[in-house]
């Protein structure tokens, strides 16, 4: 409330290739475009947005895989504000004992705010460091039932943003 209107479309594409029976890439690319509207605001904005990424699946009990993406949001925090946000990231899944399954994700971000009113000024930089642990058991061809750990860190250069937070949960994940 008091910030500028923001609408939001994004159009792209992707390319998968198969590049052997273990191991997969991808691209896609596309355009992030934002117009604003209300008092003194900026006007549109257009940002070329990206993700290229590999799995690499030696067996049928183990896969990994590597992302990095570009991707454009607005701030939930700082009203008038969008920023821009790079991730590497990067998991592991092994599954041992026929129905038991282990996951390690690891993240690491970097954001860059952008101001969306002309006057406005922003110096934020935030870093985020995470990672999941997650260990459970599938249901047949139900789904899955597993406990998890969350870590997640972030060092903004506004001290106010920076953060560390843990949390531990069960969940269920149903196929239908």
């Amino acid at each position: 409330q008091g910030q500028p209107d923001q609408d939001a479309w994004q159009a792209g594409g992707r390319v998968d290739w198969r590049y052997s029976a273990l191991t997969n890439f991808f691209g896609q690319v596309g355009v992030d475009s934002r117009s604003f509207s209300g008092a003194g605001v900026a006007g549109s904005e257009e940002d070329i947005v990206w993700a290229v990424g590999s799995r690499w699946s030696p067996d049928e009990l183990l896969s990994t895989s590597v992302t990095f993406d570009r991707g454009i949001a607005p701030s939930i925090t700082t009203g008038g504000q969008n920023f821009t946000i790079s991730t590497l990231s990067g998991a592991l899944r092994k599954e041992f004992l026929e129905y038991y399954f282990g996951r390690l994700v690891g993240a690491y971000s970097w954001i860059d705010y952008n101001a969306t009113l002309p006057a406005a000024a922003t110096i934020r930089k935030d870093d985020y460091f995470s990672v999941y642990v997650e260990a459970g058991r599938e249901l047949a061809d139900y789904g899955e039932l597993s406990v998890f750990y969350n870590f997640i860190e972030n060092d903004s250069n506004q001290g106010v943003f920076s953060f560390e937070d843990h949390t531990i949960g069960l969940k269920l994940g149903v196929d239908f």
